[in-house]
């Protein structure tokens, strides 16, 4: 960054904890990055690590503290970092024959079988192998996973990562986003890692993120296919 100021963007894909680990050692990092894109967070509070908080955030909330903290814009400055919360991912999610598409015996390439190992975790939590129960539908926002009574259930293929490096790489896909003030909750018997929006201005803060609500699905898989399968 200090060779080419503003011209390195980061995408962080997994807790914050590195990002502020650098920022605590150059506290003049914010000053060269031209933006951050960030898989994590939660649009509307409800969570996958707990009640109110996404896992990334949930594991370090301080981390994620600490990060959009330093990035506070300056005045007159639009937000540099750029949240894809989980919400988005669920709600963006294709069906699982999509899945399978991408992963035909004959992509048996380097880039397959990363696609395919990839997402193995994912596949094995919120694929369900009892298809007869219920027809190939996305559940994601109310679905319980430890639920019996949704047996035979599926929540949709949800790549989150790929979502936020598809916003990353191509922010022409971004159909709906808003600039906001967030701040993470650090404390709370249910609510630590929460990302309190300030949807209403109460704080008077300037936006320090741009939240992702919609991308080009269309776009998305078509990308996924040209990465993968080309």
């Amino acid at each position: 960054t200090k060779a080419r100021p503003r011209e390195v963007e980061l995408l962080m894909l997994g807790p914050l904890t590195n990002l502020a680990l650098a920022l605590k050692l150059d506290p003049t990092l914010p000053s060269r990055v031209k933006g951050v894109t960030v898989m994590g967070g939660c649009e509307s509070a409800r969570g996958n690590a707990s009640r109110a908080a996404e896992f990334n955030f949930h594991a370090d909330p301080e981390a994620a503290h600490i990060v959009f903290e330093a990035f506070t814009p300056q005045a007159g400055e639009a937000p540099r970092v750029t949240i894809v919360p989980w919400e988005l991912c669920v709600a963006q999610g294709v069906p699982w024959t999509f899945f399978d598409s991408m992963c035909p015996p004959e992509n048996d390439t380097p880039k397959g079988k990363f696609f395919k190992d990839v997402n193995r975790g994912m596949e094995k939590m919120l694929r369900v192998k009892r298809y007869d129960a219920t027809p190939e539908i996305n559940l994601g926002r109310d679905i319980n996973l430890g639920d019996d009574n949704n047996l035979g259930q599926e929540i949709n293929f949800c790549p989150c990562d790929a979502y936020a490096a598809a916003v990353h790489e191509r922010p022409g896909m971004v159909k709906k986003a808003r600039d906001l003030h967030v701040e993470i909750e650090l404390n709370g018997v249910h609510s630590r890692g929460m990302t309190a929006f300030d949807w209403y201005g109460r704080s008077k803060k300037p936006a320090n993120v741009r939240l992702i609500q919609d991308i080009d699905n269309d776009a998305f898989r078509e990308m996924l296919q040209e990465t993968f399968l080309a």
